[in-house]
């Protein structure tokens, strides 16, 4: 039995390879971000060190999404 049609079997990696593309691409621009922000808090600024945190959250989300993607297409190559 086979698990992927062969026009699946086309597609899904190119579609992994650019869900990974972007993925990493929004990790660089959020550890950007959270370091122009990291820089600008200064004491009593509660705003931006929580923006801080909410943007350190993003981006493990975003490197999470990374790695299931990764392991999907060493399955799928496998």
């Amino acid at each position: 039995m086979r698990l992927f049609s062969s026009s699946l079997r086309k597609s899904l990696p190119q579609q992994i390879n650019y869900n990974l593309e972007t993925a990493e691409a929004r990790v660089q621009r959020l550890r950007a971000e959270a370091k122009e922000r990291l820089e600008a808090v200064a004491p009593g600024r509660d705003e931006n060190l929580l923006a801080v945190c909410h943007l350190i959250f993003d981006i493990l989300a975003v490197q999470d999404t990374i790695s299931q993607e990764r392991h999907l297409l060493s399955q799928f190559r496998s």
